[in-house]
Formats: C-alpha cells, sequence, structure tokens
C-alpha cells in the first residue's frame, strides 16, 4: 500500500519570487533565464507565457495576512507554469526545483485574496510601494482598524474587478426638524461587458 501526499497549493510572496528564487537555484544557468521571465517589463509584456486569454495586464494577486498587512503574490500555479515553460523551451536543461516550502503561503495564512491586473511596470512598482506604504502604517495600529482596513481592501478589490453593482444614497434632512427629508439623491455604477454604466 503506497502513501500519497497531498498535493499543497497557494501563494508566494511576489518579493520572494522575483528578487530571491533565481539566486537560490542550484545550477547557476538556470538563474539567467528565469530571471529574465520574471523581469517586470517581460512580466508585464502581451507576450508573457502567464497573460491570460481576455484579460488585460498581467495578473498577480494581492493578499491580506492575518496580521493585517498585504502583498503582492504569485499562485502556486503560476510558479510551476514558469518552471516547465523554462524548460519546455529549452531555456533550461531540467525543470527549475521549486521555491522552499516554508514561503509558500496557503489559504490559512491568509484573510483575503483577490486578483490584480498590471499593464505597465510603472503600475506594478506604484502598487508595491503602495503596499509597503500602508503596511508601514499598520505598524502598531489597534486591531479594530486593521479590521477596517481589511474590509477597505476587500471592496477596492471588487471595484478593480468591476464586479458588482455599487450604489451611493444621500438623504438630506432640514435641521430643525431631522423627520422631514428634504432632498434624496443615488447613483449607481455597474458593468456591462468592460463598459462602465452610470446612473
Amino acid at each position: 500500500m503506497s502513501m500519497v501526499s497531498p498535493v499543497v497549493t497557494g501563494y508566494y510572496r511576489y518579493t520572494d519570487i522575483f528578487f530571491e528564487w533565481h539566486q537560490a537555484l542550484p545550477n547557476p544557468e538556470d538563474r539567467s533565464p528565469l530571471k529574465a521571465l520574471l523581469a517586470q517589463d517581460a512580466f508585464v509584456h502581451p507576450d508573457h507565457p502567464l497573460r491570460k486569454e481576455g484579460v488585460e495586464g498581467a495578473e498577480l494577486y494581492l493578499g491580506t495576512l492575518q496580521n493585517f498587512e498585504s502583498r503582492l503574490l504569485l499562485s502556486s500555479a503560476q510558479v510551476e507554469y514558469m518552471r516547465y515553460w523554462l524548460h519546455a523551451m529549452q531555456l533550461t536543461k531540467h525543470p527549475i526545483p521549486l521555491p522552499y516550502s516554508d514561503c509558500l503561503l496557503t489559504e490559512s495564512n491568509l484573510r483575503h485574496v483577490s486578483p490584480v491586473h498590471f499593464k505597465t511596470r510603472e503600475a506594478l512598482r506604484t502598487t508595491l510601494k503602495q503596499i509597503e506604504k500602508n503596511n508601514k502604517r499598520l505598524k502598531g495600529v489597534d486591531p479594530t482598524l486593521s479590521a477596517r482596513r481589511d474590509i477597505f481592501e476587500r471592496v477596492r478589490s471588487l471595484w478593480t474587478q468591476q464586479q458588482g453593482t455599487w450604489c451611493a444614497l444621500d438623504f438630506e434632512a432640514w435641521d430643525r426638524d431631522h423627520t422631514l427629508l428634504t432632498e434624496f439623491g443615488w447613483s449607481t455604477v455597474r458593468w456591462d461587458q468592460g463598459s462602465r454604466i452610470e446612473e
């Protein structure tokens, strides 16, 4: 009777993959092809092997850790695909080793994960800087404020994915009698096949 190990999937921190993975490869000849595949200019290019059909921009993931800090992530499926793609294109002799398993973040390590897309290297760099700035602000912050930040990140990710219908309501009451409404306004935003519709 043979024992089968469960397949564990999850996410790797983008910075670990971008800065560390190629340095940890045992074969020095494999480092340059991986580094070139991960270069930010290459990563956002329309011909990058991780590019999904029908999706504008390179897809990464924005994850919120249990301590409410955010990280830009690559899925374990993306990392697996890159190593096999490099081998299939004969850029490496063998599939390169996966990153150290302790680097893998599983669903239990994360409060929330949502896809984000980058059309340019500048957009990717700006997001990395913003994440770093936000994480510094979270140091020593009251957890209730962190919970609000988590909710904000979830809402922000749904907005950037153009999901749902968004509605804003505005009530104006007479300042001498708050039971009398003097004005009511509403505004909605939704998307239909990528087109923004406002009412």
